[in-house]
Parts: C-alpha cells; sequence; structure tokens
C-alpha cells in the first residue's frame, strides 16, 4: 500500500484496523500522537506549475494506457489500470520517474476534486513535502509518495484503496468533529 499519512499523526505503535468504505474491506495501519507539530503553506508557483505540468503529461499517458477513461480520468480506479498496464508493458514505456510525477499528480488532483481537499506543502519532523490535505478536516495524503511506492514495489492496484482509506477518515473527521 501507498505511503499515506493522516495529520492525526503516528505513534510508535500504530494500530492495524480494516476499513469498510463503499462496499470494500481494506486493511490499514493509522496511529495518533498528541504532540503532532506540523506546518502548512500553499504550493508556490513553481509547485503549482509542477503540479499542472504533470497532469498534462498525465493526461497523454493515461490516453495511452486507457483509452476508454470515461470523464474521470484522475480516478484512483483508472490510475490503477494505468500502473498495471504501464508495469506490465515493454514497448514504448515512460521511465517511471516520469510515471512518478504525472500520475502522483492526476492522483492527489483526483483527491482534491472528489474529497473536497487542497494542495498543500506540509512541513513535520520528517522534512517536507507536497501532500493534498481536507479543507476543513486534518486529514492528507501523499500522492507522489503513494505512486513512488506502487512503482518501486511494483504493487499496482492500491491508489484506490488509499483513496478509500481517505475517504474514510474524512467521514468519520465528518461525524466526530
Amino acid at each position: 500500500m501507498g505511503l499515506l499519512s493522516f495529520l492525526t499523526g503516528c505513534k510508535d505503535k500504530p494500530k492495524k484496523e480494516t476499513v469498510n468504505v463503499d462496499g470494500q474491506s481494506i486493511n490499514t495501519t493509522t496511529g495518533t500522537e498528541d504532540n503532532y507539530k506540523y506546518g502548512l503553506e500553499d504550493l508556490t508557483r513553481e509547485q503549482t506549475d509542477f503540479v499542472n505540468q504533470n497532469l498534462t503529461i498525465a493526461k497523454t499517458i493515461i490516453s495511452k494506457y486507457t483509452p476508454d477513461k470515461g470523464d474521470k480520468p484522475f480516478d484512483s480506479k483508472t490510475l490503477d489500470i494505468v500502473l498495471e498496464k504501464w508495469s506490465s508493458s515493454t514497448a514504448d514505456k515512460e521511465k517511471p520517474e516520469e510515471i512518478v510525477d504525472a500520475i502522483g499528480a492526476a492522483f492527489g488532483q483526483g483527491i482534491v476534486d472528489e474529497l473536497n481537499c487542497e494542495w498543500k506543502i506540509i512541513t513535520d519532523q520528517y522534512g517536507t513535502d507536497i501532500t493534498v490535505i481536507h479543507k476543513k478536516y486534518v486529514v492528507n495524503g501523499f500522492p507522489f509518495s503513494s505512486v513512488l511506492k506502487v512503482v518501486t514495489e511494483d504493487n499496482p492496484r492500491s491508489l484506490n484503496d488509499i483513496k478509500l482509506i481517505l475517504k474514510s477518515q474524512i467521514e468519520t473527521a465528518v461525524k466526530t468533529g
């Protein structure tokens, strides 16, 4: 499964659980830390340009591997299929770095579009990264890191699970405030 973090943090002993979202059961590991400290900033112009350029590249890649992508090209299920077909392809294959950047941007944009999230820069004790975070509740994910993990571990079909976990965490936040 991809790298996924919820800003509720992680303790030394993460909690393993099964979440049921949209009729699917997904095993996940989450945790909390009382004093988790982080900072959020808007993307710089260069970072916004990076995401937008990669969204354009993603559309081309998605069309190559899934010509019948429907009206939601950045849907996580579509992106899982793209990664699976890319992984098994042998001819005219994009470099892994290109896939991570393009599909990472597409995955993040799909989450932004569907789950009321926005692109931000997060800085915490682990460093600085681009994240997508819910606009009201402190629930986030790391789309580029998630795709990197899918590509390096050759684990296609896991982006949809990550999105569903985020959706579950957001639904829980809405219910509990």
